[in-house]
């Protein structure tokens, strides 16, 4: 995601990384030149009314702004769709990111304070009573970041059964006990709101001029930029990446049950002090953040319509090539039929590379979400349950 300044006069314009206009420039002035070339050759494809004489032409531009009117539409209609998903997407994960960070807290604050004695009063050690809260507290705060970044995994189409041996996942956190809160967050360094920022420099020009949507792009940068989890990952956990790929989003699926089962077995022991109808709101915030994962996988596994996309693309194409016909036949001069298709051209193209670039937001591109970023976020609201 590309965060921007808003300058004064004009001077975002000058902004190339993630711009869509380095994307079509190439093609806006090949077809620019055609018109220039047609306007030199002074080719006809107007007939004027007083030279009709039989022959065949355009009397009048109408008919073709019958078919640019419809282009148009029909490549805003697509904008408007591509931006209902992409806005779709980040208010998804924005209610999994808080769900699931309520849940961590709510966790927190439910357990039990003073030890419980075997006969239901209050009593015991209370050293083993903190060191149990503590080590149960810590892997409810490791078990909810993993299941946060097993989520991302599954959006951004990691290969979840070998992120137990890659670099996709970092959990050189240190153990979350210093007294100082602002000490208690990670020192893992802030990733970047752009992805393609990791990327070397060569690539990171190349992207600048031509995009890559391939999921074999997307995985190199996603190796580039690791999700962080808090705590070391421990044997149980290995088994959810060994679980079949196929099924996108079941590792996460998998993870929530197990923090279910954390839960339910603290509650059963005695050491979350709530009754079982409180308990319930902690399993319902869970639930709910399943829901926001479940309805941003719906947006990273189903692609935008093929044939509306493949409709629109060949409408914009066939629009952006007979406009330099048109611009020659109803202009004089060269210089002016360049201008006007120039501009022409490249705010079609331009509208259809943004469509096609935040249509998919979860991929590796300026534009597209930053996943890694959301983790490293993530990780630190629940970091705070580990102190307070």
């Amino acid at each position: 995601m590309k965060v921007y300044p808003k300058p004064f006069c004009g001077l975002l314009s000058f902004n190339v990384v993630g711009s869509p206009f380095p994307r079509i420039i190439l093609y806006s002035s090949l077809i620019t030149c055609l018109s220039g070339v047609l306007e030199a050759s002074d080719f006809q494809l107007v007939t004027s009314s007083r030279t009709l004489n039989g022959s065949t032409g355009f009397i009048h531009p109408y008919p073709f702004q019958i078919w640019a009117f419809l282009v148009g539409f029909g490549l805003i209609f697509r904008t408007n769709l591509a931006y209902g998903r992409y806005w779709d997407a980040r208010l998804s994960l924005s209610v999994v990111s808080s769900k699931w960070s309520d849940a961590a807290l709510q966790f927190k604050s439910f357990l039990r304070k003073v030890p419980k004695t075997e006969g239901g009063g209050e009593g015991g050690s209370e050293d083993d009573h903190a060191k149990r809260l503590r080590e149960l507290n810590e892997s409810f705060i490791h078990g909810i970041s993993l299941l946060h970044a097993l989520s991302i995994m599954a959006l951004r189409g990691d290969d979840v059964t070998s992120s137990g041996k890659s670099s996709n996942i970092v959990t050189d956190y240190p153990s979350v006990s210093l007294p100082s809160y602002q000490s208690s967050f990670p020192p893992f360094p802030s990733p970047p709101l752009d992805s393609s920022t990791t990327l070397p420099r060569t690539s990171r020009l190349v992207l600048i001029f031509f995009p890559r949507f391939t999921p074999l792009h997307n995985a190199y940068v996603a190796s580039l930029n690791p999700l962080p989890v808090l705590y070391p990952l421990k044997p149980s956990d290995l088994k959810v990446f060994n679980l079949s790929p196929t099924t996108p989003g079941l590792p996460a699926s998998v993870q929530t049950m197990r923090l279910h089962n954390i839960a339910v077995a603290a509650l059963q022991e005695g050491d979350l002090d709530i009754p079982p109808p409180v308990f319930t709101r902690l399993l319902q915030v869970l639930s709910e953040g399943t829901l926001g994962f479940q309805r941003a996988l719906s947006i990273a596994d189903t692609p935008f319509p093929f044939p509306y996309a493949q409709a629109i693309t060949v409408m914009v194409w066939s629009f952006c090539l007979s406009v330099p016909f048109i611009i020659s036949a109803f202009v004089e001069g060269v210089v002016l039929a360049c201008v006007g298709t120039f501009l022409t051209v490249t705010s079609y193209l331009a509208l259809n590379q943004v469509a096609r670039e935040i249509e998919e937001p979860f991929g590796a591109d300026p534009n597209h979400l930053p996943l890694a970023w959301m983790q490293w976020a993530f990780n630190r609201r629940i970091s705070v349950a580990a102190e307070l």
